[in-house]
């Protein structure tokens, strides 16, 4: 008999249970960095702690899609005691402004948002969550550069190397992952945009 898969929805897609019946890019990373580390973190033996990275692009995010106040409440701790915004935020109300000013930007962040897709991959039941789908896929990233290199470690080699922000936090396999999940779910193929 086979097991049935949890339904996923906005208030389960980064549940225990949602880890356990899917795999996903972030699980897929996890994995990739050590076996141990990717089993605790999907099961919750492990929950790391947020990094200011995460949470500067969990805000940005938040406000393109609509979910600021949700955001606000789960992170009280952007603000000071004074009540106002820390600097990082600041920063990230800048980038979020700029944003905004650009046409460009605007015209690819307009349709869904956080739309979430299943799919399968080599047998395997996979899981991703769009910030926005119109007829293309496009995903938010809140980055310090997208100029200065990036030190990733390649396991095979055993050995460090510079690369861009895209192949060092594994956006290529990001969008490739989201795309052959979306020609899946909607049965066309979509361009992905980061």
């Amino acid at each position: 008999m086979e097991k049935k898969l949890l339904e996923l929805n906005e208030d389960n897609y980064y549940s225990i249970q949602a880890n356990i019946d899917y795999m996903s890019v972030s699980q897929y990373k996890d994995f990739q960095k050590c076996e141990l580390y990717g089993k605790m973190k999907a099961v919750g033996e492990y929950v790391e702690p947020k990094s200011k990275a995460l949470l500067m692009g969990s805000y940005a995010d938040s406000y393109f899609s609509n979910r600021m106040e949700k955001f606000i409440q789960e992170n009280p701790d952007i603000f000071k005691k004074d009540g106002t915004l820390k600097s990082d935020y600041e920063k990230a109300n800048e980038c979020i402004s700029k944003a905004t000013s650009s046409e460009f930007f605007m015209e690819h962040i307009k349709g869904q948002t956080q739309v979430i897709v299943t799919g399968e991959i080599e047998g395997v039941p996979w899981k991703g969550c769009y910030d926005f789908l119109n007829e293309r896929i496009t995903d938010l990233k809140l980055v310090a550069s997208i100029r200065e290199l990036v030190w990733k470690y390649d396991p095979n080699t055993k050995r460090n190397y510079q690369t861009n922000f895209i192949d060092a936090y594994g956006y290529d396999i990001q969008g490739a992952v989201y795309q052959y999940l979306g020609e899946q779910f909607f049965s066309k193929h979509m361009p992905f945009i980061s």
